[in-house]
């Protein structure tokens, strides 16, 4: 999959792994949410909105970024005022659900994206008012490859609060085995070590083959493996799952 990675919005080259895969599976109703966002600039659904006419709720718990978010977008050629809504909201497993269907979200969409840096895995466990064919969701390379792990959960944690940096959101192991009790599976990991696609079972016929967390993992190029290995967590902060 690395030779269909490009940026235009995204972090790295989710914007042409998502490219190659609704190529490949189609698009129903180009809706998309995306938790996590900061302005909108620079996310896994900004190239999918601006440049492809897609429908998205962009949701962040900053103030300051959703306002400059609702700015930009406003501002913006040919994206309607009806393509695209800011949410400003702290997001908890207890909470998602209310809060993506009262913005007007349910049923079948295309696209689901979680970057929060924390309760990512219990958030996309609670999902339930849409179904997604497609999910992204941000994995802790730092675990590795054989750890199935997510962060204990805590309604009220953000990152900053986690003893250190490490200590947060789920390894790919524990997200290849949600998705799996969910109905998907894993296609591709941004070479970046940042991001991981899973899509509908059903769905991914040959073109999108079924890969082993082992063959999917990269490490991240912002947690720089040293002679000693992988930078330190600790592990009394995660539960199996």
């Amino acid at each position: 999959m690395l030779a269909h990675e490009f940026r235009a919005h995204s972090q790295s080259g989710e914007d042409g792994l998502l490219h190659y895969v609704f190529g490949a599976i189609g698009t129903t109703d180009k809706k998309c949410v995306e938790i996590g966002v900061e302005d909108g600039r620079m996310c896994n659904t900004a190239n999918l909105i601006i440049n492809h006419g897609w429908k998205g709720l962009l949701i962040d718990c900053n103030r300051e970024d959703v306002f400059e978010g609702r700015r930009y977008y406003g501002s913006l050629p040919g994206v309607g005022a009806d393509q695209v809504s800011f949410a400003e909201s702290f997001v908890t497993a207890e909470d998602v659900n209310k809060l993506i269907g009262t913005h007007g979200f349910s049923g079948p969409i295309d696209l689901l994206s979680i970057d929060i840096d924390g309760n990512d895995y219990w958030v996309w466990k609670a999902v339930s008012v849409v179904d997604p064919r497609v999910v992204i969701v941000e994995y802790n390379a730092v675990l590795g490859t054989e750890l199935s792990v997510a962060v204990r959960y805590r309604p009220d944690a953000l990152n900053d609060k986690y003893p250190t940096r490490h200590n947060w959101g789920a390894s790919l192991r524990a997200y290849a085995r949600l998705a799996e009790s969910k109905g998907y599976r894993l296609v591709a990991c941004t070479s970046s070590g940042v991001n991981a696609l899973f899509v509908k079972s059903d769905l991914a016929g040959p073109s999108l083959p079924a890969i082993a967390v082992e063959e999917a993992y990269y490490p991240c190029e912002y947690y720089p493996q040293t002679e000693e290995g992988l930078p330190p967590f600790d592990l009394d902060q995660f539960e199996v799952v």
